[in-house]
């Protein structure tokens, strides 16, 4: 008799963003494992005090969808450990372990693995997996049509405010002198930019870009199409943010300049976290 295969679970958290992080994660070990994927719901149940919703469900992901909460379990000191059978593995910090590559059997995931070496192994593969085109609205398509008539000229810009300006002791709230660095660094390299601002607040953006006739504001799209229009633009300025890392990290144009925040936390997390893990090979840090 034929042994089932294994079978990876994943716990799904956060935003759109740190959703596909996980969802990444947990495609990449199901392929080197060759193993059956879920994903674990349990915190987006409807008696959950959170208000995020699951928003993976566009992409058609090959992952059964479950809420059991079968799997809890306290968190143990170490990374990992035996629990029922399986293996149940905890990202022991911010930046990529290398034991997840080691991991066989049927194993739980926990964490946010905000590191493309979570997926390296598959990164075409993801990046084809979230198609971005196949899930946006009218407004994301017209959006996107005018990022990529600028061409070459295109610079996407993500300002990030929510829930940022209630945790300030664990996220670093960028400010204007981040932006004004990462545009003279364009500048040195593109031709008369043209620039798209994506944000959750357009106040604060157009506060911020009032100054600047080279700007457009995208408004009235879905959070899909907010991050097609920075995929489409050539060049990138992300914020600290999982959704403009995503929006960069799918941009078909990989030739283009990514710029990225070495601010990624709040100074007194960024004394104990390391963040090098998170930007891919070639992102330049303002």
């Amino acid at each position: 008799m034929q042994a089932a295969a294994p079978l990876v679970r994943v716990r799904i958290v956060g935003g759109l963003g740190n959703q596909m992080f996980g969802a990444a994660a947990g495609l990449a070990l199901a392929h080197r494992l060759a193993a059956n994927l879920e994903f674990e719901l349990y915190r987006f149940r409807a008696s959950s005090a959170r208000t995020l919703p699951y928003e993976l469900t566009p992409f058609n992901l090959p992952a059964k969808l479950c809420h059991s909460t079968d799997w809890r379990f306290k968190p143990a000191a170490a990374p990992y450990r035996w629990w029922k059978g399986m293996t149940v593995w905890r990202q022991p910090g911010h930046h990529f372990d290398p034991q997840f590559d080691r991991l066989s059997g049927t194993v739980y995931l926990k964490g946010y693995f905000q590191s493309w070496r979570y997926f390296a192994n598959i990164a075409g593969a993801i990046r084809t997996t979230f198609d971005l085109p196949a899930v946006i609205s009218e407004v994301g398509r017209a959006n996107a049509a005018a990022a990529a008539s600028a061409g070459e000229r295109g610079v996407a810009v993500h300002l990030r405010r929510g829930d940022y300006t209630q945790h300030p002791e664990r996220f670093a709230l960028l400010q204007k002198d981040y932006y004004e660095r990462a545009i003279r660094l364009v500048g040195r390299a593109v031709d008369r930019p043209q620039f798209f601002v994506v944000s959750d607040d357009l106040a604060a953006a157009r506060a911020l870009f009032e100054d600047r006739p080279d700007t457009t504001f995208a408004a009235g799209g879905t959070a899909f199409d907010d991050m097609h229009l920075i995929a489409s633009c050539h060049h990138h300025i992300i914020a600290n943010s999982s959704f403009s890392w995503w929006g960069a990290y799918l941009s078909p144009w990989q030739d283009g300049l990514t710029i990225a925040p070495r601010a990624w936390f709040s100074r007194e997390v960024s004394l104990q976290t390391y963040v090098d893990d998170t930007y891919p090979p070639g992102w330049l840090l303002a």
